[in-house]
């Protein structure tokens, strides 16, 4: 994967001008390795400290997605916080190999696609460090809008 990055001159916005299309970047996510459980598990616990607050005020707190899981080791946290029913969407094999056996049924693999669904179905949606790898951000949080359960 070797794409032509341009520099915005006005904002400095770094940007490919071709990016890849969905089918490339499955195919990638696919055949990638993974090799950071230490990172993924440090970032895990900052996430949770951040969106303490956010769970302090949910109504509820039985379905949970996260976009972009990995390993699912932020689903524990959510387990451990009273989320029941899990769902994490992870484009690579890779990375779901690397899972603990616990996690593994909480885990699709494959790109996030809404259709995949029900609308209105989850509390809480989460995405961390994946909007970057995706063709249109603002797509994705209108799905994952469309996806949360009103309030």
């Amino acid at each position: 994967m070797c794409h032509r990055l341009v520099r915005c001159s006005t904002c400095d916005l770094v940007y490919a001008v071709h990016p890849p299309g969905q089918d490339e970047l499955a195919n990638a996510y696919h055949a990638a390795e993974y090799d950071s459980p230490e990172e993924a598990n440090d970032a895990a616990e900052a996430y949770m400290r951040a969106i303490r607050p956010i769970l302090a005020r949910l109504p509820q707190r039985h379905s949970a997605l996260e976009i972009g899981t990995g390993t699912g080791v932020f689903l524990d946290h959510l387990a451990a916080a009273g989320f029941s029913d899990l769902v994490g969407v992870e484009p690579s094999s890779a990375a779901i190999t690397a899972a603990p056996a616990s996690r593994q049924g909480w885990i699709r693999e494959g790109i996030f696609r809404e259709e995949d669904f029900s609308p209105a179905s989850f509390d809480l949606i989460c995405c961390f460090m994946t909007m970057e790898h995706v063709s249109d951000p603002g797509e994705i949080a209108r799905s994952a809008f469309r996806l949360l359960r009103p309030r």
